[in-house]
């Protein structure tokens, strides 16, 4: 538990977390207070922040944010390895697998924050007062919560797991996002078929 908080405070720490933030704050906002943006398709008359809509956005930001998921797990997993600490800490009694299972889960909770961008731009994007009011629905509360713990939470614990399988094996970052790229590439075709 204590490595889990150490590497959630650390992550909240780094500027890279809330620069990922505040990207896909923007790019919602920009596709929710404009007709001209889009992400994930055009939908039509259906409210700017319908569940639908909400849900769609988070699955499509969801793959847009796979890189940014390894960048969290690829530095997380390899942090000792890159510092030449990793024998110090290993020869400690501190148990291994708890120690990286912290790492992991921390890397991967953080992961999530830049998620939370898309409730956010849908949120501010709806407020611009140069949005047609009748496209805009009920704030549902519900409907923000549930894409993020049922598609953008396993996303990142399932992309977050692969990474940090590379990442620990291999101990080289760019295995890790060449493995990434290879789960882009597995989505698309999957979508797509």
């Amino acid at each position: 538990m204590r490595y889990l908080i150490f590497e959630i405070k650390h992550w909240l720490k780094q500027p890279m977390t809330w620069i990922f933030l505040a990207i896909n704050t923007l790019m919602i906002y920009g596709a929710t207070s404009s007709d001209s943006i889009q992400v994930g398709g055009s939908f039509g008359n259906i409210y700017k922040n319908a569940p639908f809509v909400i849900q769609n956005y988070y699955a499509v930001m969801s793959i847009i944010t796979l890189l940014m998921t390894t960048a969290f797990i690829a530095a997380s997993t390899l942090r000792d390895f890159t510092s030449n600490t990793y024998q110090i800490i290993y020869s400690t009694p501190v148990s291994r697998n708890k120690y990286l299972l912290g790492r992991f889960l921390g890397a991967t909770v953080v992961s999530v924050i830049p998620m939370i961008g898309v409730s956010l731009g849908i949120i501010i994007g709806c407020m611009m007062p140069w949005v047609d009011a009748e496209k805009i629905g009920p704030f549902i509360l519900s409907a923000h919560l549930s894409s993020i713990f049922f598609i953008a939470l396993p996303n990142a614990f399932f992309t977050g797991s692969v990474i940090f399988w590379v990442a620990s094996r291999t101990r080289n970052s760019m295995t890790s996002f060449i493995s990434a790229l290879v789960l882009l590439v597995i989505t698309v075709v999957a979508g797509n078929l």
